[in-house]
């Protein structure tokens, strides 16, 4: 992977034609959710806040283990993010 595909950015122009192409189409995705849609997402974000909070507790009370090993975390999930997977931007 090339360094410039890092950083590739979409116009404007180009993202409301992809829009306007998908609401034209029959393949566009159905803007409605469900109670079990609602409840998992109500879930998740109960279990993302108390993650949050479960690490700052641990941060201000164990040192600077914590800290270390939550940017050693952040590394690798840049790196997989932008290495290992592709760009989600379509190429020119």
């Amino acid at each position: 992977m090339q360094f410039k595909q890092l950083f590739r950015r979409k116009s404007i122009e180009m993202i409301l034609a992809h829009s306007q192409r998908e609401q034209d189409t029959s393949h566009s995705m159905r803007r409605d959710l469900g109670v079990r849609d609602l409840t998992s997402f109500g879930i998740a974000a109960i279990i993302g806040a108390s993650i949050f909070s479960t690490i700052s507790n641990a941060a201000t009370a164990s040192g600077p283990a914590v800290h270390c090993s939550s940017f050693f975390s952040h590394c690798l999930w840049l790196f997989r993010r932008c290495v290992m997977h592709s760009s989600p931007l379509p190429s020119r």
